[in-house]
């Protein structure tokens, strides 16, 4: 059995997931993301990881389709800045999790649970991580601070919040004695075995501890356009 976590922001699904880069590139470092867009095409298969899996010949025509899909003729700067927390999201995290969850599911023979975490959090792991204190939603582990002590997520000073928190462990809890992930009274399915490279993905969706609902989309962020490459970069 697999549990597969999503952290995402908002309320659209098709929003970044909100990781931030790293501290180099935080919204306020201009002279950073300057230099990022004057050198993308040298950058841009280190920052996004495909360096190693994708031949050197094809970096930069790599790069280009890439910075082309997300920016555009947009520059990189503090005003694309969400730009580029959704490139840099989607690529190490929505599209692997998208290829994960239905490679688990076809070869698997117990059942495949995908959950999209999308209710904004107090306190974000993402300020940890940047000079910024802005808060660009949900980031990556921001789940965890709701289910373990961490240094960012507890004590909530809000109702809400420890009320997402009893939701998040009851998810775990469930899972764990069961094998089944439960949260109130939403039909939680799991990811069809049949699915395989294409076909809708089954998951749960958390906007807040009161608004839990199923959903079934056929990809989330520019899942085709990643798989699209002749060489992945994964």
């Amino acid at each position: 059995m697999a549990l597969v976590i999503l952290c995402l922001e908002g309320d659209d699904i098709a929003k970044p997931l909100m990781d931030i880069p790293s501290p180099e590139y935080a919204e306020n470092e201009r002279n950073a993301l300057t230099e990022l867009d004057e050198n993308w095409l040298e950058i841009a298969p280190h920052l996004l990881d495909f360096a190693h899996t994708v031949p050197q010949d094809d970096h930069k025509e790599y790069s280009a389709e890439i910075r082309l899909q997300y920016f555009g003729n947009r520059s990189v700067s503090p005003e694309t800045f969400e730009n580029l927390i959704q490139v840099v999201g989607d690529r190490l995290y929505m599209v692997g999790i998208q290829q994960a969850v239905r490679f688990q599911a076809a070869a698997n023979k117990s059942p495949v649970y995908l959950l999209h975490f999308a209710s904004p959090i107090e306190k974000s792991l993402s300020t940890k991580f940047c000079s910024s204190t802005k808060n660009y939603g949900v980031s990556h582990a921001d789940d965890l601070g709701y289910i373990l002590q961490t240094s960012w997520g507890q004590p909530w000073k809000s109702k809400e919040e420890w009320a997402k928190s009893r939701l998040l462990i009851n998810v775990w809890l469930s899972f764990a004695k069961t094998g089944v992930p439960s949260v109130g009274s939403t039909e939680w399915l799991p990811v069809s075995r049949n699915i395989k490279r294409t076909g809708d993905i089954d998951y749960v969706k958390i906007n807040s501890y009161k608004d839990v609902e199923s959903m079934k989309k056929p990809s989330l962020n520019f899942y085709e356009f990643w798989t699209s490459f002749a060489y992945s970069p994964y």
